[in-house]
């Protein structure tokens, strides 16, 4: 008998995450960035990626994962970090120079950089709930800080995929490819509205029951 799986999903502070999330999140990151990159920290003997501001209590983790629902161990399945830009953070630093020179970077509490996004796209469904997932932790998150706008980097491909889905989005610059990439990047500002929102929604409750996505509508209502 197949045993039942249930996602979760929570927002952490960096330093205060749990051991064994925080773990998997630091080797995922280590798997899917280039091993040989000179301004990543790769821990080559641990196998995880971290750097300063994963050190920080204002840097912030979102996971979403998966658990017997009779209790046991936790895979991670999606997570992303989110850094307040009143601070510094990664897009400032020189190893993003090429993308963001002559750039006007935002110093605000209304925006957070976006940045280390990882999920397991294998099998689909879980990858697709726990990324709505954290669209939805995102988006709660938002309402309660007042943060109206996120700041990453993607590729010129999936901004134009996030736009043509109706999501609010500028491009900042124009899009690059150097040799350090395997793609053409972008730096792109993101809004925190309700269209991010439905978003996230809409998927999730493509993936699971009537019952768990009105749930979700009905916290995300009270956010």
């Amino acid at each position: 008998m197949m045993t039942e799986r249930i996602y979760k999903s929570q927002i952490f502070s960096a330093t205060h995450a749990p051991f064994d999330l925080r773990l998997q999140y630091g080797t995922m990151r280590y798997h899917s960035f280039t091993k040989d990159d000179p301004f990543l920290n790769m821990n080559h003997i641990n196998k995880v990626e971290f750097d300063k501001f994963d050190e920080r209590e204002s840097t912030l983790f979102i996971f979403a994962w998966a658990e017997n629902k009779t209790g046991g161990k936790r895979e991670l399945i999606s997570a992303v970090r989110l850094i307040p830009t009143v601070l510094d953070y990664d897009l400032e630093a020189d190893s993003w120079s090429y993308l963001t020179e002559g750039l006007n970077l935002p110093k605000t509490p209304e925006i957070f950089e976006y940045s280390r996004w990882v999920a397991r796209p294998k099998p689909r469904t879980p990858c697709q709930i726990c990324t709505s997932l954290l669209g939805i932790e995102l988006y709660h998150l938002g309402q309660r800080l007042g943060i109206k706008q996120f700041i990453g980097v993607s590729t010129t491909a999936l901004t134009q995929y996030m736009k043509n889905k109706g999501l609010t989005l500028e491009s900042l610059t124009a899009p690059i490819s150097t040799d350090r990439d395997d793609d053409t990047l972008e730096v792109y500002i993101q809004d925190l509205d309700l269209a991010f929102m439905a978003s996230a929604y809409k998927k999730y409750a493509r993936y699971t029951s009537k019952e768990q996505s009105s749930q979700v509508l009905a916290q995300a209502s009270n956010a």
